[in-house]
């Protein structure tokens, strides 16, 4: 495995934390972000370039926020630096900064830039959960993260490793989210980004389908049928 390989490779779920993106209208689903923690990235380059072979550097950023020139040596022995900033967070707000930066400025060497590739999941609100989040309404609930695709995990030795999704088996994701859709209000949420979606009419059209045969299905139950 090369360099760029290592970097790139996917890390192990507990490397892994995660965000609420967007909010459905009706309050009962999140969306899921997921990012690294900083010092999942910093054994990253530990692991690639040896606890010498790397170093940041921070600088004063516009906006009161913070740049991360992160430096690596290559095999030639030549220094190479590549850098991105962030603003300060609203929690521990330099430390997050500078946190954020690292993490930023790790993505433009390959590290955890697959994660912009995960598909759009959204989840259901609960009382009993992994991660607290207040509603709308501002009741305190939990949601559980979803689980990771195979093509986002980290390959098993002598296993080949997991492709990640074209437009055709991409809409596993989607099949799962109508099947799965609790409410007639989540599955109508469902339908306007599917309706957006820019696919091609043949790989949409059995999605309508199912959107369609849900929908009978879900009235059905709240009509006591």
């Amino acid at each position: 495995m090369d360099i760029m390989e290592q970097l790139r490779a996917p890390f192990a779920p507990e490397d892994i934390d995660w965000r609420v993106g967007q909010t459905t209208r009706n309050g009962e689903k999140v969306s899921a972000l997921a990012y690294l923690t900083s010092r999942a990235v910093q054994q990253r380059l530990d692991d690639v370039f040896g606890p010498f072979g790397w170093a940041t550097k921070y600088v004063k950023g516009p906006d009161g926020g913070v740049v991360c020139e992160l430096s690596c040596k290559g095999p030639d022995g030549q220094w190479v630096t590549k850098s991105d900033g962030s603003p300060n967070t609203d929690i521990e707000a330099v430390k997050g900064g500078l946190s954020s930066a690292l993490k930023r400025a790790a993505v433009h060497w390959g590290i955890g830039r697959y994660l912009y590739d995960l598909p759009m999941v959204w989840c259901q609100l609960k009382p009993k959960g992994q991660i607290y989040h207040r509603s709308k309404s501002g009741q305190g609930m939990y949601w559980d993260p979803p689980k990771l695709p195979a093509w986002a995990m980290p390959k098993k030795a002598g296993a080949p490793a997991a492709t990640k999704p074209n437009q055709e088996t991409g809409m596993d994701e989607w099949r799962e989210a109508i099947e799965s859709a609790p409410s007639v209000e989540v599955l109508m949420d469902l339908g306007k980004d599917l309706a957006s979606l820019d696919v091609g009419n043949d790989l949409k059209a059995p999605l309508r389908r199912l959107y369609t045969e849900r929908m009978i299905a879900l009235k059905g139950q709240e009509n006591g049928e």
